[in-house]
This record gives structure tokens, sequence and C-alpha cells, in this order.
């Protein structure tokens, strides 16, 4: 069965109201095989417009053949029994991607719920019983509506994992086994997992849980956006806060600045706002109430810097974020990679800066092998200190040395210089920026790039009969409102 014209034309609105004109590699790949009714693995670099990827063919779909929940008409539902379920590692990504399902479905009839830790499950509850076609759920309180039985997962024909190595990190594994093999899902669903990097327990977490999947890659698997130019500073722990005041001072966008610890993140945030800087911060230990507000005050442009701990260095859909700052890196070159890729997003060129010193040892080689496995030039500063870390034969140079740092935003370049007069105690600092350009890499079997898919591929596959029609090829023509 086709879907209307009426409904079509609906969801072209809703595209166009988000602002979106043309599809992102991912979209672009990833929509026509899930309307063709395929598993998919993606990976894909942080901020590739996979939300949208995996929402849109679930909505066409459900809005092709709506399931009998829509029908709700003031009805109370003792049991929601979605029929897209979507799992995400953290609140936040929760609400981020029930903030775009909503924008996608507005005005087709589709209940989108949300359902989360940190917050009271009534209210939660409240809100299946008014119906639920779209549920997006962290694991944990998932599992609790699970065994409260306010939610069935039977009728089931959508299941997505998104942001799969980072609940993989997170220890989640157990609970999502545990949702997928004892709360009756359907073995005809359709399962899409995304992930930015694809190690060998994600393999076979795909293996376990979807059947002849279709493995699409967008770049380099887990690489940082050739859209980030990236730069370096060596710098002490004490004289991290002033260096980052000097560099912040003339900055207009929006920054994101990661460090390594809750009591940091608060007094960072001191700091600056007794520096004459708007900032909030946002870590664990602060409620959801005023983690919210501190985030919506930073997407309004209300503050201009936020300070945020790992709780926030994925998922975080804000945009128009024009620097990344790791002021404390992470201990693993992945993760650094999803943090830098809360900017450059959506084709916009972005800045990523990071502070380094001794203490950054486990993550240095890592990090200088991506820069040269990309052909990049690695700073000689940066070697010599990885041949100190091992071989404590790094020396630093003292003699009035002039630290040279220059740096350029969209709109402008800033250049200035740092001088200690102290003989006995200058030290040279190394600073390197490099806009990343990633070359191609090969990539397994039945895996899918550019130059290999193509929206009629996946037209005519034979899949299990789920109650959702497949894509006709005159929807797939109707969607290059998006190319």
């Amino acid at each position: 069965m086709a879907i209307s014209d009426e409904t079509m034309d609906e969801i072209k609105k809703n595209i166009e109201r988000v602002g979106y004109d043309k599809p992102t590699p991912v979209q672009k790949y990833g929509i026509p095989i899930l309307l063709g009714g395929h598993d998919l693995m993606a990976c894909a670099q942080t901020g590739s417009g996979k939300t949208a990827a995996f929402l849109l063919p679930i909505i066409i779909k459900m809005t092709n053949s709506p399931p009998p929940a829509s029908f709700y008409n003031g009805r109370f539902f003792e049991i929601a029994e979605p029929v897209a379920l979507i799992i995400s590692p953290t609140r936040e990504l929760t609400l981020q991607i029930s903030q775009e399902a909503k924008k996608f479905a507005f005005k087709t009839g589709l209940a989108v719920v949300e359902i989360y830790g940190g917050n009271d499950a009534r209210s939660q509850i409240d809100k299946l019983s008014q119906g639920c076609d779209i549920c997006i759920a962290t694991p944990g309180r998932l599992i609790d509506l699970l065994k409260r039985k306010r939610i069935s997962l039977e009728n089931v024909q959508f299941l997505v994992l998104d942001e799969a190595d980072r609940m993989l990190d997170m220890g989640f594994i157990p609970q999502i086994a545990e949702i997928i093999e004892d709360f009756n899902l359907p073995e005809s669903r359709q399962t899409t997992m995304f992930s930015a990097t694809f190690p060998q327990e994600i393999q076979k977490l795909a293996a376990v849980f979807m059947r002849n999947y279709l493995y699409l890659t967008v770049g380099r698997v887990g690489s940082a956006s050739s859209l980030i130019k990236q730069s370096f500073f060596y710098a002490e722990e004490d004289e991290k806060p002033q260096q980052l005041l000097n560099i912040l001072k003339d900055h207009l966008g929006k920054v994101l600045i990661f460090v390594e610890t809750k009591r940091k993140a608060d007094s960072l945030e001191y700091f600056l706002r007794k520096s004459g800087i708007s900032a909030l911060s946002i870590h664990g230990d602060k409620c959801q109430l005023l983690r919210n507000d501190a985030l919506q005050k930073f997407k309004s442009g209300i503050v201009k810097v936020l300070v945020a701990t790992d709780v926030a260095s994925r998922g975080l859909d804000i945009h128009s974020i024009t620097w990344v700052i790791n002021l404390d890196l992470p201990h693993n070159i992945d993760e650094y990679v999803h943090r830098i890729g809360r900017t450059g997003r959506a084709g916009k060129n972005g800045l990523a800066t990071s502070f380094i010193n001794e203490e950054n040892k486990n993550i240095l080689k890592p990090l200088i092998a991506l820069l040269k496995e990309t052909n990049h030039d690695v700073p000689q500063w940066l070697i010599e200190l990885v041949q100190h870390c091992t071989s404590n034969s790094y020396s630093k140079h003292y003699n009035n040395s002039r630290y040279q740092k220059s740096y350029s935003s969209s709109n402008r370049s800033v250049s200035s210089n740092y001088h200690n007069n102290n003989n006995n105690n200058s030290k040279s600092y190394g600073y390197y920026q490099q806009n990343n350009s990633y070359k191609s890499q090969n990539v397994p079997t039945n895996t899918y790039t550019k130059s290999k898919v193509s929206s009629s591929s996946y037209m005519n596959s034979t899949r299990p009969n789920t109650g959702y029609d497949c894509c006709p090829n005159s929807l797939s023509s109707q969607l290059c409102i998006m190319s």
C-alpha cells in the first residue's frame, strides 16, 4: 500500500521545518536501506545526522500502516504497546531523540513517549497510559517499567540501539540482552544499530540480535569529522585555567569545555563567571532540573560556555557549537573523537582544542597514530613528549621562550603572543593546528559506501511480513526533497 500524498506532504513539511535541505551521507544511504526492510548496522561519525536516518523510515512506515495504538480517542492504556522502541545510553540523548521524533511526527497522529531514569516514574507512566507508538528509553528505566507491566514489547516492529558502543562502555549490554531476550520482542522485527566505533564486542552483539544485516559506514570508522580543526596546547595542571581564559576572551560562539571531575566542573564554572565569562556546568551530581536548565540556557545562547564531565560527551545535539575544548583529555581515543564531534556538525566547520601534559601519556600514542594514519603532520613537541613519558628523556626549554598561539573560528582569525620573562622558569609551549581530511578505508564485505549504494538497491528484497509495507520506488523519488 502506497503512502498517501497528504501524509507524505506533512512529513515533507516537518523535514523542512527542521531545516533540512539535503541529506547527509548516512541519511542518503541509510534511509533507503531501512525503508527497504533490512536490518542495518551503521558506523558514522558523531554529528552525521544518524538520528534522522533512523527516525524518518520509522515514521514513514508507521504513517503508511498506522498501528491500532494510534487510535486513542482519550482512551486509557493500562499497558503501553509501542510499535517502535529506541534505546539510548543516557537521559540527555533520550530527550534529544524524543524532541527530534516529535518534530518529524508532527501532525501524523503518532504518539512519542520518552522514559528514563533520574525523574519520577509516575509522570512517565501517565504519559504511557495515554498511548505510545514510539518509545525512546534508557535501559534501566525501561526494564523497571517492563517488570511493573506498564509497557509491553510484544507489538514492537522497529528496534533501534543508538550509541551501541557507548552502551558497551557503560556496561549496559547485559541489560540490552535482557530486554531483547526476556520480554517477548517479536523475531520479525527490524533492528537497527548505530555506533561511532565497531569493536569486536559490538560485532558480536550485532551477530546475535540482528539477521543478515547490512553494514553501512560513512567516512573512517571512529574518526573525527574532516570539518573539525584540531589544535593542541602544552600546559601544566595549574596553568590550564589562565591559559583557557586567555583564549576564551575574544571568542563569540558557543564553547563546550570538558573536564575530568565533577568538582573541577563546578570550580571552573565559578572561575569563568568570576572572570566575566557567562558559564554553567553539568555533571552527574546535579539534579535533572538543573542540568536541563543549563542545557537550555546554553542552547538558547543565554550562556556562552558550558562546562561538562563525560556525562555530556556523547549524544548532546546542540546546534552551532563552534568550539570544543578538552581542558582534561579523556583516557582513550574513541572518547576523544566523540567529544570533539560536538562541533563541526551539519556541514559546518568547527574547532577543537586540547590541553596536554605528561598526565595524558596513555592517550598520546593513539592520538599521534590517528594523526599519522590520516596523513597529518605531527607536532615535534608532541613526539618529544611521548618520548619523555616512555624514557624520561624529554627536556623542557628554559630561556626567555615565546609561546605563539593562533587559532581560527568560522568567521575570524585571532593571534596573540604570550611572554614569560622569568629566565629560570619560562617554558616553551607547543601548539599544533590541522584541518583533518581523512582518507578512505577498506571496509568489510557487505559494507556499503557512497560508490556502492543506490536507493533502488533495497526496494525489492524479501523480508518477513511485519505488517508494514517496504518502501515502494515511488516513495524513494518523493524523498528527493532531501537531496
